[in-house]
C-alpha cells in the first residue's frame, strides 16, 4: 500500500487517468501530471465521489472530511499540484451542490 504524498498523487493520477483517458509520457506530459479535462466538461456526481473516495450519497461531513484529508496532501502550498487541488475543489462542490 502506498502512503504519503506520492501515494496520494499516484492514486489521484490513476483516477483522473481513467476519468479523462491516459496520456502517454511521450506526448509531452511531465511525470506526475494528469491530463487536462476537456473544455467545458463538468464533473458528474459519480466522478466526484470516486475522486474523493466517498459514496455518491455521502453526507456533507463525509465529503468535507475527505476533501480536507486529500487537500492537505496535494495543496500547491505544500508542493502539490494546482490542477489536483482544483479537481478536489470541483468534486467537493459537485457533491455538496454548490
Amino acid at each position: 500500500m502506498l502512503t504519503g504524498r506520492i501515494g496520494v498523487a499516484v492514486a489521484l493520477g490513476q483516477v483522473l487517468g481513467r476519468m479523462f483517458g491516459a496520456r502517454s509520457a511521450g506526448a509531452g506530459a511531465e511525470a506526475g501530471q494528469a491530463p487536462p479535462p476537456p473544455r467545458g466538461a463538468r464533473m458528474d456526481r459519480a466522478e466526484a465521489a470516486r475522486l474523493l473516495d466517498v459514496a455518491v450519497d455521502a453526507d456533507a461531513e463525509a465529503v468535507k472530511a475527505a476533501h480536507r484529508r486529500l487537500m492537505m496532501k496535494v495543496h500547491p502550498d505544500h508542493g502539490g499540484s494546482d490542477y489536483l487541488a482544483a479537481k478536489l475543489n470541483e468534486a467537493k462542490d459537485t457533491l455538496l451542490g454548490a
